[in-house]
């Protein structure tokens, strides 16, 4: 089941995003695609929550050194630690892509169709429920498929995969809740925040943008 984050359950949180080093400047952002700043603002939420593990050290877009293909983000610790489980291991390396899906795309849409048909008894609410997880499983799973780290035998590697209204994916839940028990006070909520923050600001600009039109 896809879920929305907040600290007490499900739903999403509002607060200003303050400065700081990942803040995209609007002049940097005017030219890109809508679709482009919002990956790019939940990417940053997600590095400056991961900046506050003690002893790792976070990397935007790494080069591989194999190809010119790149993830998102890489953990790579300088400690006895691993950010996503399994033994303790100095210098032990995790790849993250980070994915926006749209329930309105094409294939979202034909997957929802298909989720309708084979689950038609389920109440109104848990079938959306459902397809949401399906078309974000889908897409965990072709990332799977098709972009493991390279260049680094030492690396795992993440999907991790949300909806534009908020949703995150399950093998993405279980992923971040992983992480929460290791972050400092309050700054696994914070980042969770940034990110409804940042899907809530691209749905905003969307929005205008219609109706501008």
């Amino acid at each position: 089941m896809g879920r929305g984050y907040s600290s007490a359950g499900k739903g999403l949180y509002f607060i200003r995003m303050n400065g700081g080093s990942g803040r995209t400047k609007r002049g940097d952002s005017e030219n890109l695609r809508p679709a482009t700043i919002r990956h790019n603002h939940v990417k940053i939420s997600l590095i400056r929550g991961l900046e506050t593990f003690l002893g790792a050290q976070v990397s935007n877009e790494p080069t591989n050194g194999v190809s010119s293909r790149r993830n998102d983000i890489r953990w790579e610790s300088q400690n006895c630690f691993r950010l996503t489980g399994g033994a303790d291991c100095r210098g032990a390396v995790t790849d993250f892509d980070v994915t926006v899906v749209s329930p309105h795309s094409v294939l979202a849409r034909q997957i929802c169709a298909t989720v309708s048909r084979t689950h038609s008894d389920l109440p109104p609410d848990e079938l959306v429920k459902k397809q949401l997880s399906t078309v974000m499983d889908r897409k965990h799973q072709d990332k799977v498929a098709r972009l493991p780290p390279q260049g680094d035998t030492r690396a795992t590697f993440h999907p991790l995969v949300f909806t534009t209204g908020g949703s995150i994916g399950d093998a993405t839940w279980d992923t971040i809740q992983g992480w929460k028990a290791s972050f400092c006070p309050g700054a696994f909520d914070l980042m969770m925040r940034r990110m409804s923050v940042a899907l809530l600001r691209a749905r905003g600009r969307t929005l205008t943008l219609v109706v501008d039109m």
